[in-house]
């Protein structure tokens, strides 16, 4: 693996331990609000199935600028998951099969690619049991401060139909952190997620997804 590869996952993995420090430290006696939908349309993120495989394109910008591009295919095997692509110009490749778990093997392989913006462990929570309907809204609880939900429209990509999310988060001093999803309930991955912490932008687009 190259350089640049690993400047995207150190900035990445500090993305995701931002977001795993209010995880950790959230109260014990908190808990998420919630709707009882029966079998309405809720989303279960990161539930990955063996012998599928997704095709994402990759955008890195600055102040507006593309400075970073490329595609990559996460291959879910049994229990194997295997990563390739080329980002600017430079091939990626990663396999992960320590564990018997597939998902786990997920987790671990997307962690060291820009596929890391495709996984939010606040998201497991926080989507929990919400229902998805255009113009509903949520928050998640974290020691006293929220994330912020809601389904402003629906998109599609890759033939998928998915409901848009603006997902933001106030750290209570004025700085503001946003992203935005597609998310399809009967795929476990997002249609589109884009992250933008100015003057950065990150984009990532399902193109194919496979069974």
């Amino acid at each position: 693996m190259n350089y640049s590869i690993f400047t995207y996952r150190n900035v990445l993995m500090l993305i995701t331990l931002f977001s795993l420090s209010f995880f950790v430290a959230c109260n014990d006696d908190e808990e998420p609000e919630k709707k009882d939908n029966g079998e309405e349309k809720v989303w279960e993120p990161y539930q990955v199935k063996a012998n599928t495989s997704f095709q994402y394109k990759y955008e890195k910008k600055e102040n507006d600028e593309l400075v970073s591009e490329g595609t990559f295919n996460i291959n879910v095997g049994d229990p194997e998951v295997k990563i390739s692509g080329t980002i600017d110009g430079n091939p990626l490749n990663l396999e992960e099969s320590g564990s018997d778990d597939v998902t786990e093997n997920f987790k671990d392989a997307i962690a060291a690619t820009p596929a890391l913006l495709l996984y939010n462990p606040i998201w497991e929570e926080g989507f929990m049991d919400q229902e998805l309907e255009v113009g509903y809204s949520w928050s998640y609880p974290f020691g006293g401060l929220y994330y912020e939900f809601e389904v402003t429209g629906t998109d599609s990509y890759a033939g998928y139909e998915g409901y848009l999310i603006e997902i933001i988060y106030d750290d209570g001093s004025g700085n503001t952190e946003r992203r935005y999803a597609c998310i399809n309930e009967n795929l476990p991955l997002s249609l589109m997620t884009r992250f933008i912490d100015n003057p950065e932008e990150y984009y990532l687009e399902l193109i194919s997804y496979e069974e």
